[in-house]
């Protein structure tokens, strides 16, 4: 065996141990970056999980609703108290929906009937639009994804029923009300995908019963591309879910 062919020897096996170092570091940088993705979107989902907890646990709504027979005393109560009752909340029309102030409160009227009255803080309301607006971005930048709203359908989806959205549009503007639709929208995707139903049949009930709430899902300027082509698998949800 000549020089020149040992030399060669030595060459080819450095580069084929070269390739496989090389090899070996970008598995091993895949699997550490992999954890570190993993372990990111968990602190999120922690940090969402507990912003919804904490918004839900505030008394910053109040209500004259009672179990007790004659008690028609305003009180303070949870966001979640009033968030898990289907009676409709009605529109924001100025001045002639009533406010109060107390505790350095703005409290807008939600309902006025059946002898009930019900407020809801104006700090409540831009709490949870932030909330939504949050959920919108880590969903766009798939930090938060499909699997991750449709754990979360019982926290969402309640902004969807009950006329809510016509009040936060009605309150707020349309272009507000946008980021709040986009994650209901996303969500129902998401529960059809992985077969909630009774999230669906929940949603579903209340939304095919008012016609004027369709439009707040069908012209969305803050869905992707691929979303807008999604909209009448969403509309095809609901009707096949009641």
């Amino acid at each position: 065996m000549t020089g020149v062919e040992i030399v060669r020897q030595i060459l080819a096996s450095d580069i084929i141990g070269w390739i496989l170092a090389f090899m070996g570091g970008c598995i091993v940088f895949k699997i550490a970056d992999n954890i570190q993705t993993k372990m990111e979107r968990h602190t999120v989902i922690k940090e969402i999980e507990s912003s919804i907890n904490t918004l839900f646990s505030t008394p910053i709504a109040k209500s004259n609703k009672s179990s007790k027979e004659n008690d028609q005393e305003i009180k303070n109560v949870y966001i979640r108290t009033i968030l898990h009752d289907n009676s409709p909340w009605e529109e924001y029309k100025g001045n002639e929906t009533k406010i109060e102030i107390d505790e350095y409160q703005r409290y807008v009227q939600i309902r006025s009937k059946d002898g009930y009255d019900e407020y809801i803080s104006t700090q409540a309301i831009h709490e949870s639009l932030i909330l939504f607006r949050r959920i919108e971005k880590l969903y766009k930048y798939s930090i938060l994804k499909p699997i991750d709203l449709a754990d979360l359908w019982r926290e969402i989806l309640p902004f969807g029923t009950s006329g809510r959205p016509e009040f936060y549009r009605s309150y707020l503007g349309e272009s507000d009300i946008r980021s709040i639709t986009f994650v209901l929208f996303n969500t129902i995707l998401a529960c059809e995908k992985y077969k909630i139903n009774n999230a669906i049949e929940y949603f579903a009930s209340d939304f095919l019963e008012n016609k004027r709430k369709k439009r707040l899902y069908l012209r969305n300027n803050r869905y992707t591309f691929k979303e807008r082509f999604r909209v009448k698998k969403f509309l095809k949800i609901l009707n096949d879910g009641v």
